[in-house]
């Protein structure tokens, strides 16, 4: 079973520059990525009872949500 987990970062750049009167400035450079990670399932571990089972089981058992790909 394949699942997509995707979430957003951000990063902030700081940049220091010395000014002519030995003061810095600072500026805050600041973007948002995106990443997407593909793997497969190949066992999953109950929680609560520590049992492995298949990824097609936990969905079954309602502990993978298979539209969200969130672990319940």
């Amino acid at each position: 079973m394949t699942f997509f987990y995707q979430y957003d970062q951000k990063k902030t750049k700081t940049r220091a520059s010395m000014l002519d009167d030995g003061f810095f400035s600072c500026t805050d450079t600041s973007m948002t990525v995106n990443t997407t990670k593909t793997f497969d399932i190949e066992a999953v571990i109950d929680p609560k009872t520590k049992e492995e089972m298949t990824a097609q089981e936990a969905v079954s058992r309602g502990i993978i949500d298979e539209a969200t790909g969130e672990i319940i």
